[in-house]
């Protein structure tokens, strides 16, 4: 089949025309030879301009080819070893059923798909998605020579969403092999842990459990928290039925300064066959140095008090108040700016403030609070500070950076704050801790929230009132914990920020290695004015508990050094960066390496997915034991013959020769014929 559009077969009549009539017009009636060159002229300018249009011709052939089976199996860290070995057993029968006969397409998946022979990451192993498998499968049977797919998996999900169950429009049936015991057994779990990273020696802090009892007896179950091998804090659960779950709350008083060992553990009366995840570990990093924080502001507010009761009530805290108008006062730790700056010359003090790396909390309630912010997020805010209103708030439960206090109903009790007219949507580096109520609907608009860039930390409160917190709090509870403790982890966090007191910082994507995964961590080397640079050479070590070092390669990459920390054996390490030319100028990090990853806390096959999956894309279920059951299923699926595809390619005019020869013989003619007329 001709491609031609219909403009180009149009143009190319008309020109052709043109062109003939131009050549010819006077010679067309004197003979034969003369309507003969006229008309090779004709065929022959038209070809030419055709040729301009891209034409294609389209061939259809039919070919004959074998089958394609995929085979998809499931290289995540609860099956691995048991999925490759039916793999190869399956491989065996394959061939022995069928030879050569069919071709075979193999496919690892567990966080991501790769295909057979290529290495998967084991940290990539902690996560299984069947959604990606099945749209894989879908976009590998546009080859018509597939027939038949199978997964091969426990049906462990716990990433990504669900497999979609509308029906398979490829027709091409995709069958299940089922791996693993999906008999449920009594089993306790920890399912969640959050403490801040780093910690106040003088200061109690809080960590927060997650707990799961699944097909468990009903009786008391013991939670214990531990600090290293020593018992900080036990408490008895009691679930409500065999299946049910639980948080609770641990007020921990660190005994020491430096990194710290924890782990929350749960047990009870009888033994369980799966006790891989009765136990969750974390570092906390306990310092005892004092922060001071200066409280900077444009003009007298209640807020102020309300920040200064709440931060002198943690006795690491040295608190300073003061008039901006007179200028910013140095040796803050942290900088926490109300109604202030105003203008230019307040705006360029603070941009010092920042460019020394001193992490800073901005009440924004004035425009030129909001040009600041702009900078920090390199993105331009909007807000009418001509119109204020009173929001209420509600908190984002799925903040990031650290645990928040109170619930709901807490922080509604509180009342209500002043906001201006705010209608922007903040991205990037901003995560948005508390979000602002209208009337008691909850909107995306943050009221509160968080920036970490380049390492520098800073909170943002888009207006003011938080004065009013703390006394609604205290009139309905005769105290104010949840605003103390709100203020208190927040300038806590803002403290662990760049540390411009610290000349090399070490950053590590998390402390929980799995083990053969591989960490990029970065390190970055301030100096004197608080800025990174890389000028001088760092070296960095990995420090088993023996004290067995193991050097690092370092790469310079802009103003920042980076490597790559792949321990080889399960244990607790130091990483340990300094300067090459003076040791004392350092930082140290704490990771914990481990066999078990996120997988591995549930050993239950969940045979319903993989029966679902098979039946909406038109195969079929069977468990790992009956293989030959799942080579007869997919016998009666074509698989082992040979089909006959019909395949189309397209091919240009000018990749044909004939067309070039055609057109190179029309004028050669036309030529010949004016030549022999006496016309050249």
């Amino acid at each position: 089949m001709i491609d031609i559009p219909w403009y180009a077969l149009l143009s190319a009549i008309i020109i052709a025309s043109g062109v003939s009539y131009l050549v010819y017009s006077k010679d067309f009636q004197q003979g034969k030879l003369w309507k003969t060159a006229a008309i090779l002229r004709f065929f022959g300018v038209f070809l030419l301009v055709l040729l301009f249009f891209a034409p294609t011709i389209t061939l259809k052939t039919n070919k004959i080819v074998k089958s394609k089976l995929l085979i998809y199996r499931d290289a995540s860290a609860s099956c691995d070893s048991l999925s490759l070995k039916i793999n190869k057993t399956l491989d065996s029968l394959l061939n022995l059923k069928f030879g050569s006969n069919i071709n075979v397409s193999s496919f690892d998946f567990a966080k991501e798909i790769v295909s057979n022979g290529n290495k998967m990451p084991n940290d990539m192993k902690q996560f299984t998605r069947f959604d990606q498998v099945v749209k894989h499968f879908k976009q590998q049977t546009k080859d018509e020579s597939v027939t038949a797919a199978l997964v091969i998996s426990d049906g462990i999900m716990n990433q990504g969403q669900m497999p979609s169950f509308a029906g398979n429009t490829t027709k091409v049936p995709l069958f299940t092999l089922g791996l693993g015991d999906s008999i449920q057994y009594p089993d306790l779990m920890v399912t969640g842990c959050l403490a801040n990273d780093q910690v106040y020696k003088e200061n109690t802090f809080v960590v927060e459990g997650a707990f799961e009892a699944k097909e468990y007896p009903k009786g008391s179950i013991e939670i214990q928290l531990k600090e290293g091998n020593r018992i900080v804090q036990s408490k008895s659960w009691i679930p409500n039925n065999v299946n049910d779950f639980t948080k609770l709350i641990f007020d921990v008083k660190p005994s020491k300064v430096g990194w710290i060992k924890y782990s929350l553990q749960v047990t009870g009366k009888i033994a369980e066959k799966n006790g891989l995840n009765n136990t969750r570990d974390f570092w906390v990093q306990v310092v005892e140095e004092k922060k001071k924080i200066h409280l900077v502001y444009g003009r007298p507010h209640p807020d102020i008090k309300a920040l200064k009761l709440a931060l002198e009530s943690k006795i690491q805290n040295e608190i300073s108040i003061y008039s901006g108008l007179s200028g910013l006062k140095s040796g803050a730790d942290i900088y926490v700016f109300h109604g202030f700056p105003t203008n230019k010359t307040e705006l360029n003090s603070v941009m010092n403030v920042i460019q020394k790396r001193i992490p800073i909390w901005v009440f924004v309630d004035n425009p030129v609070n909001a040009t600041l912010l702009s900078e920090q997020l390199n993105q331009n805010i909007g807000a009418n500070f001509n119109q204020w209103q009173e929001v209420a708030t509600n908190w984002n439960e799925n903040y990031g950076p650290f645990l928040l206090e109170g619930t709901e109903n807490q922080w509604k009790s509180l009342g209500a704050v002043n906001t201006p007219l705010t209608r922007f949507a903040l991205n990037g580096d901003f995560q948005t801790q508390l979000f602002q109520k209208w009337n008691g609907i909850q909107t995306n608009y943050p009221l509160f929230g968080s920036c970490e860039k380049e390492g520098l930390r800073s909170l943002w409160f888009f207006g003011n009132g938080i004065w009013k917190w703390r006394m609604n709090e205290g009139r309905i509870n005769n105290e104010s914990k949840l605003f103390d403790e709100w203020v208190s982890k927040n300038v806590l966090w803002l403290g662990a920020s760049g540390k411009k007191q610290k000349d090399i910082q070490i950053s590590l994507p998390n402390r929980s290695f799995l083990l053969g995964s591989q960490q990029n961590i970065t390190i970055t080397h301030f100096d004197q004015t608080g800025l990174p640079q890389n000028k001088d050479e760092i070296v960095v070590y990995l420090i088993d508990s023996m004290g067995v070092k193991i050097q690092l390669a370092v790469n310079k990459n802009l103003n920042k050094y980076q490597c790559v920390v792949n321990p080889k054996s399960v244990g607790n390490y130091r990483v340990r960066a300094s300067l090459k030319a003076n040791a004392a100028i350092f930082d140290e990090q704490i990771v914990s390496v481990s066999h078990f990853g996120l997988e591995q806390n549930n050993t239950t096959a969940n045979f319903d997915l993989l029966r679902r999956i098979a039946h909406v894309n038109g195969g079929s279920f069977c468990v790992g034991k009956n293989l030959n059951e799942i080579i007869d299923k997919l016998s009666k699926n074509l698989i082992g013959t040979e089909r006959i595809v019909e395949q189309e390619s397209s091919l240009s005019f000018m990749q044909i020769s004939g067309v070039m020869i055609l057109l190179v013989f029309i004028f050669a003619g036309e030529w010949f014929l004016r030549k022999w007329l006496g016309k050249i």
